[in-house]
């Protein structure tokens, strides 16, 4: 069994978790808490001023967030339909909606559950034909050397915890060393040229799917 640093088991899932008070209720701030405020007297008895007002209240139409559930989620119900903002206001754009379904799946915490003082995925590319990436953040607050460590993968997901059908398929020579607070990526080798101007380390078979990825020991 290989240990695993951190992994996304869903490509589906943006690396990194949304953070609530910077992404979420600044979106809300900027499109909802006009009419959504002083306790929800002004609009279906629903406050989304802060994430205690937003977690705690139930609306004229019942709860509004239920963590692990976008689409059962009214408050992605109503920004995804356009119901909300009302009127002439203008909706929320595709990638605000997908930030909070994303935040809602990852369980609607206020504040991040990853641990960021360690190696991880902050942000991944799977984009059309060969435009595919992962970035590794270093959050360990000093250089590692890469070569200790791998990317170890599932196809579809795994089926047991640990256990991956391809470990090892990402490796490092030694002396690859990311600085603190630097990443480095990997990227298919065909991708568009913006994406190979960022990129450290090329890897043919990055996902195509809802592939598992994981940073492993080496």
């Amino acid at each position: 069994m290989r240990k695993t640093i951190f992994s996304f088991l869903a490509f589906s899932l943006l690396f990194g978790q949304v953070d609530y008070e910077s992404q979420i209720q600044s979106i809300l701030n900027g499109s909802c808490t006009s009419c959504h405020q002083n306790g929800g007297g002004y609009q279906n008895n629903l406050d989304l001023t802060s994430y205690d007002n937003l977690m705690d209240g139930e609306s004229d139409n019942g709860p509004v967030v239920i963590p692990g559930d976008h689409a059962g989620s009214l408050l992605w119900q109503k920004v995804n339909s356009g119901a909300m903002p009302p009127g002439n206001n203008p909706d929320l754009s595709s990638d605000e909606i997908n930030l909070i379904a994303q935040w809602i799946d990852e369980g609607a915490t206020e504040t991040p559950a990853v641990d960021v003082t360690n190696l991880f995925f902050s942000e991944y590319i799977e984009g059309s034909s060969y435009n595919k990436a992962l970035e590794i953040y270093n959050g360990t607050g000093a250089d590692i050397d890469l070569s200790a460590y791998s990317l170890s993968s599932c196809s579809n997901g795994c089926d047991t915890e640990g256990e991956w059908d391809y470990p090892d398929n990402v490796t490092f020579a030694a002396g690859t060393i990311v600085a603190a607070g630097d990443v480095y990526v990997v990227y298919h080798q065909d991708a568009d040229a913006a994406i190979v101007a960022e990129g450290d380390e090329t890897f043919t078979y990055l996902s195509n799917g809802d592939d598992a990825f994981a940073i492993t020991l080496a």
